[in-house]
Order: C-alpha cells, then sequence, then structure tokens
C-alpha cells in the first residue's frame, strides 16, 4: 500500500449494513474491518471495468446513467 492513505467514512442503509456483517463473519472473520472494504471495493472495481469491456465489444446500453462518467 502506498504512504499516503486516504480516509473515507460511508453510511450504510440496514440492508447493506446487515449484509456486510453477514459477510464480515462469514469470509472475512479473520480480517480487519477496512482490509474487508479495501477487497470489495478492488472487487467492484474490477467487476465494474470488466463490465465496460464487454459492453463496448457488444455495444448496447451498460444500464448507465445518461449523465454517468
Amino acid at each position: 500500500m502506498s504512504e499516503f492513505v486516504r480516509r473515507t467514512m460511508i453510511t450504510l442503509p440496514a440492508d447493506l449494513e446487515a449484509a456486510v456483517s453477514q459477510l464480515r463473519q462469514e469470509r472475512f472473520s479473520s480480517c480487519t474491518q477496512a482490509e474487508m472494504f479495501r477487497y470489495l471495493i478492488r472487487l467492484g472495481l474490477s467487476s465494474a471495468q470488466k463490465a465496460e469491456k464487454d459492453c463496448a465489444r457488444s455495444r448496447r446500453s451498460c444500464g448507465r446513467p445518461a449523465d454517468g462518467p
């Protein structure tokens, strides 16, 4: 990890908090919460990049908002 680490706070709705708590108990019990969230964020970014590539190949809408990046 780089020397500079930026802290970020997020607010989770109850349904996500429950899902995250269950996931932590089942798969991340030996990790810190920060490690778990970093893993999940990296996994989500990787998945989004793959979806963008697949979408570009098929030239169909990706479900991205019209005013999105």
